[in-house]
């Protein structure tokens, strides 16, 4: 008969024992498909997350140690991110005269700005490896450490502290 609707099948609701294994089955078995996953890539390599800043990793251990929310593909515009891996130089005497810096790392896009002690500096991209800036020694009065990162967009990189020597 037309309308009439089919009978349907009752099934019994799981128990919590029931719904708990089925909850752990999926999650060994996430587990088991990361695994293979970040096995399955070579190293270094990049992880992302949708929320913190991106990281290399070199080990599977280093990559699963992360935790949840990481990936080994990018999301989104955030995907090219720097990394700096060196500053040259990395220190300089109180005094000296005013020089180039230059910092050496991966990722740096070609508006990629250095960010000197939390500021952003006039900047020279050589490469995506390279980035360079002016240091106005008359500015330097302090023995102190500053913080030097490269910065792509929103997304800012690890820091790498430059220091100004006291005189001898």
């Amino acid at each position: 008969m037309a309308g009439t609707p089919l009978p349907r099948e009752t099934v019994p609701p799981m128990t919590t024992a029931e719904y708990d294994a089925a909850l752990k089955a999926l999650d060994a078995e996430r587990q088991e498909l990361a695994e293979v996953y970040v096995t399955s890539q070579t190293y270094p390599r990049w992880a992302y997350h949708a929320t913190e800043p991106a990281h290399l990793v070199y080990s599977d251990a280093e990559a699963l140690a992360l935790g949840d929310g990481w990936s080994g593909t990018p999301l989104g515009p955030e995907a090219l991110v720097p990394v700096v891996l060196a500053l040259e130089p990395a220190s300089v005497v109180l005094g000296a005269p005013s020089f180039t810096i230059t910092v050496r790392g991966t990722g740096f896009a070609p508006d990629a700005v250095i960010v000197w002690n939390g500021s952003d500096e006039p900047t020279t991209v050589v490469s995506d490896t390279v980035v360079t800036t002016g240091v106005n020694m008359a500015t330097a009065v302090h023995a102190v450490a500053l913080p030097v990162a490269v910065r792509n967009g929103d997304v800012v990189s690890n820091a790498l502290d430059f220091t100004f020597l006291a005189a001898p």
